[in-house]
């Protein structure tokens, strides 16, 4: 397991996103100093955002996979700093969790922390789940910051598959 660290804006699958040109594997923890767009379906373990809030776009029929806890933050305000387009997904998967904090995504309950932006319509949810089982569960923590545009809460699905 290694700490993969972004080293400019970009796609993941873009190795000049990354610090060194290293992809991050399934194992591996990431560090968005920068803004970053999922351009497949990628899994990670650990997730963390800079505090100074790069924003992380999730497109349509897109998937991001954490296997731990996923962090996203900025300095201040309610800046959003997750974009889920319609039909993109954020999968926690329970089957290979790792650390205490596994399924948690925290964060989003205080003023320094970030927003989701979850643009889904009823034809085209964003998903955000838990896939498989294991000694921890997903779990969100939040206030009023998971914003949800289009179709309100019908463009949002949060569950267990």
């Amino acid at each position: 397991m290694a700490l993969i660290t972004t080293a400019a804006a970009g796609n993941w699958s873009n190795t000049a996103t990354w610090t060194g040109g290293v992809l991050p594997a399934a194992t591996d923890d990431i560090q968005i100093d920068h803004a970053l767009t999922v351009d497949g379906t990628y899994t990670c373990t650990h997730i963390n955002q800079a505090t100074s809030g790069p924003l992380l776009t999730i497109p349509d029929t897109r998937e991001l996979i954490f296997r731990g806890y996923f962090n996203p933050r900025n300095s201040g305000g309610k800046k959003v700093v997750v974009q889920m387009d319609a039909g993109s997904t954020l999968t926690f998967d329970a089957a290979n969790q790792v650390g205490a904090n596994a399924g948690r995504i925290f964060g989003l309950d205080s003023f320094t922390h970030g927003v989701f932006a979850c643009d889904g319509t009823l034809a085209k949810p964003v998903i955000i789940r838990q896939t498989g089982s294991g000694a921890r569960r997903m779990s969100i923590d939040f206030n009023d910051d998971l914003n949800r545009a289009g179709q309100g809460a019908h463009g949002v699905e949060v569950g267990e598959q």
